[in-house]
């Protein structure tokens, strides 16, 4: 969310706690954070700057992760899921977040 957006997550629990923490969205996971693959490619060079003061994390190899791996198995993980909820394999679902409630994580398998 932009940095002026005070809506809160719906997944908070009334103490700020996160109750989707262990097993949250790519969306969470990602937020704040610039989102580099390991490949140098660039899928979004936004970053949160409460998050750096002190340095530029668009440069922080850190910080880089295997993004595009990530993607291709989360596009997998929704058109199954999809394909079970509306009998058709969509990529885009609005308002998938709450959606992460109802996934049981232990059981899904991810195709490699």
């Amino acid at each position: 969310m932009p940095e002026d957006d005070q809506t809160p997550c719906p997944l908070l629990a009334k103490d700020g706690t996160c109750l989707v923490y262990a097993q949250r969205p790519m969306t969470c996971r990602l937020h704040g954070l610039p989102n580099i693959d390991c490949s140098g490619e660039s899928f979004s060079d936004d970053f949160c700057t409460l998050n750096f003061t002190t340095g530029n994390p668009l440069v922080m190899s850190e910080l880089r992760h295997p993004f595009r791996e990530a993607f291709r198995r989360e596009f997998d993980l929704l058109g199954d899921f999809s394909e079970q909820l509306l009998g058709r394999r969509q990529l885009e679902l609005d308002t998938f977040i709450p959606c992460a409630l109802l996934i049981d994580f232990e059981v899904t398998h991810f195709a490699v």
